[in-house]
């Protein structure tokens, strides 16, 4: 089984790549013995051809906080979701933030109409959420992310490997502590708090 982590650009003030990929491809590689590829994708916006044309498109997001999906970046995100296609993998993680939500979605939902099978999972700052709001992820799940099958809230180490190893056992997780998960007919389950 292989999963794959990644981030879509933050459009941070200065480029630094997640520690947190980091962190949870060794963590998961450690205790649940499964290949993990981690894939800075904000690397790849900021060097595609779109923004070398175009620098300033890129400072533009950052300083004037526009995050919204714009047509003209459609080919470079469409690209992204060959390169996650190219990788096989069974499982993909997003790490989400603010300014990443909405292109994170557009590239998920591309990803699971091409790849049914592929499992995915939200993780990340968005979900970072003080506990007596955490209910409200289940609301978010159920509404604007109809094609994530998981979402981890909070610290995601223990919850991910727990996933991970249901999956690699061949069985869908119907139930984890600290995420949200999609069940085969749809319905939201909320695993609580960690």
């Amino acid at each position: 089984m292989k999963l794959l982590l990644t981030c879509l650009p933050i459009f941070n003030h200065i480029y630094t790549p997640l520690l947190s990929l980091a962190y949870l491809k060794a963590y998961v590689q450690k205790y649940a013995e499964v290949e993990v590829k981690a894939l800075d994708l904000e690397y790849a916006y900021f060097c595609s051809p779109f923004i070398k044309k175009s620098p300033y498109l890129y400072f533009d997001k950052m300083s004037l906080w526009d995050h919204c999906l714009k047509e003209k970046e459609k080919p470079v995100y469409d690209k992204f979701v060959s390169q996650i296609i190219a990788e096989n993998p069974d499982v993909v993680g997003f790490s989400v933030g603010y300014s990443n939500v909405e292109v994170t979605n557009y590239i998920s939902q591309k990803l699971k109409y091409l790849c049914p099978e592929i499992y995915i999972i939200y993780g990340g700052r968005y979900f970072c959420v003080r506990e007596r709001w955490r209910h409200l992820v289940r609301d978010w799940h159920k509404i604007y992310f109809s094609d994530v099958d998981c979402i981890v809230k909070n610290e995601g180490e223990e919850t991910l490997c727990e996933i991970v190893k249901s999956l690699k056992s061949g069985l869908k997780p119907t139930f984890c502590k600290g995420a949200t998960l999609r069940s085969s007919n749809g319905t939201i389950i909320d695993g609580g708090n960690r």
